[in-house]
């Protein structure tokens, strides 16, 4: 079932898994993309002043620090993720 109660055929839940595992392939390709424009950066590039969509200024290296702890929370959460699918004990 849902949350709103309703019920999932397991087509659906095929269909479902198909998207994630989809899903995780872009995120792949992005990550790949993301990391050849960290390697390219030079040190003028964390020093200059970057404009955010709130119109605040941040330097570069405070960016990249921030997608450095994003990236981390994230690997956190998976593996917190699947140590629940393989059970505690296994």
């Amino acid at each position: 079932f849902t949350e709103e109660g309703t019920k999932v055929e397991l087509d659906d839940k095929k269909v479902a898994a198909a998207r994630a595992e989809l899903d995780l392939l872009k995120y792949k390709d992005q990550r790949k993309a993301s990391l050849d424009v960290i390697i390219k950066l030079k040190d003028e590039d964390l020093e200059k002043d970057y404009k955010r969509l709130t119109g605040e200024l941040k330097k570069g290296y405070w960016i990249l620090g921030h997608v450095l702890v994003e990236e981390s929370q994230h690997l956190g959460q998976i593996a917190y993720i699947r140590g629940m699918i393989k059970g505690i004990n296994n």
